[in-house]
Formats: C-alpha cells, structure tokens, sequence
C-alpha cells in the first residue's frame, strides 16, 4: 500500500470533481485528463476524502458493503495506489 491505514489522504489540489448520475469523474486541470469511478469507487473516494484516516474509511466500508474485510483492504489500497500514481490523491502528512 503506498499510504498505511493511519494516513490522511486528500483531493490533489488541481482536481475538479464532478458528479455524473451515481458516479464521479475526477478532471486533472493540469494534465486535461480525467479518470471515471463507477458507483462503489465514487463512495469509496467520498470516505477516503472526508475521513480522519484510510482506516476509518475502510471500517466504514465494511459496515455498508457485504465483502471480506481482507477484499476491501485490497480494492482501497488499489484505489489509493492508482489515484497516487495519477496524481489525483495525495498522501496529507501533517
């Protein structure tokens, strides 16, 4: 995992996000690309952004979504690597 369950992650701050039905399309103003998340992913990215830490996050996750702990662990820490690599979610270390 790039980012341990005890850090804050952050909407990077040249991301516009735009809500479209029951998902959200994340626009880099700097690179002009975007990058679609699907209904699950948009929640995910709404507890990952408004949470304390990625751990309180994931512990909501598993309250609403009917998935092994372990699986959510594993498709958050997919999520949070990709949005970092697209530099779309940065890792808040304060």
């Amino acid at each position: 995992m790039p980012a341990s369950l005890d850090d804050r992650v952050i909407a990077a701050p040249n991301v516009v996000c735009k809500d479209v039905g029951n998902e959200v399309v994340l626009l880099d103003l700097d690179t002009e690309s975007y990058f679609g998340l699907d209904a699950v992913g948009t929640r995910f990215w709404a507890l990952l952004t408004t949470s304390e830490r990625i751990g309180d996050a994931v512990a909501r996750l598993q309250q609403e979504f009917d998935a092994p702990a372990d699986q959510i662990v594993r498709d958050v820490d997919d999520l949070v690597g990709e949005l970092i690599s697209r530099g779309l979610l940065r890792i808040r270390r304060d």
